[in-house]
């Protein structure tokens, strides 16, 4: 599904809910890493995808909120960020079929940026562009900035998904 023609044209979409809270539904453990089930419990965050799209989502949003090498380093995930990113674009895919449209999930990297804290919008802009290449490589065509709350972060991500030749919707709190 062509996402951008379909809202051009006047047709109304609804995007899928959250995937966390869903996966803890299923039994991911509070302050385990959500993006991990990518590989470890595939069929799982699937089936989040086929309830989401049974439900009448027109959209369906990538487990990759917090897929980038700062967050998944918490985790001890950061060396499987590739993988992470590209297997998640293929199960929502698997999922959508020509049903729905599939948005790449990029949420904040958890760290402060200069002068509140060490992270350089540069390094920041690295960040996010090393996790949308991966999304992009999985055959994401958009990516959906979530729940930032630093302008200066966000723009690094916008940034980034712009070089990238990537579709982008942006959010922040």
């Amino acid at each position: 599904m062509d996402w951008y023609a379909e809202v051009t044209s006047g047709r109304l979409l609804v995007s899928d809910g959250a995937m966390g809270t869903m996966l803890q539904s299923l039994g991911l453990e509070p302050g385990h890493c959500p993006e991990s089930w990518n590989l470890a419990h595939p069929e799982r965050v699937q089936q989040v995808h086929r309830a989401y799209l049974e439900a009448g989502a027109n959209l369906l949003t990538t487990n990759t909120f917090g897929g980038n090498r700062l967050r998944l380093a918490a985790h001890g995930l950061a060396d499987q960020l590739v993988e992470i990113n590209r297997r998640a674009v293929e199960l929502a895919r698997e999922v959508a079929g020509d049903r729905a449209a599939v948005m790449a999930s990029v949420g904040p990297t958890g760290a402060l940026l200069e002068p509140l804290g060490d992270l350089s919008e540069q390094q920041a802009y690295e960040i996010f562009a090393e996790q949308i290449e991966a999304l992009r490589q999985g055959g994401a065509d958009t990516v959906i900035l979530e729940t930032f709350m630093a302008l200066e972060e966000i723009v690094a991500a916008l940034r980034a998904a712009k070089a990238l030749g990537m579709r982008v919707i942006a959010s922040m709190s």
